[in-house]
């Protein structure tokens, strides 16, 4: 009886928490939220060097 009982309760709490979150549409996904350059988190590093001033 026991088991039966876990078996429920386990099988309640397995199917609460399988909700399905919200989902976005593509064309929401892939919009643009900045109007700013888009570069991926690559920014461009001032060095110097003997032969000069370099972005890298």
């Amino acid at each position: 009886m026991k088991w039966l009982l876990l078996l429920v309760i386990t099988g309640a709490l397995f199917f609460a928490g399988c909700k399905q979150p919200e989902t976005l549409s593509l064309k929401d996904y892939h919009a643009v939220t900045d109007s700013g350059v888009q570069t991926g988190g690559v920014r461009m590093i001032p060095i110097e060097t003997p032969v000069g001033k370099f972005k890298v």
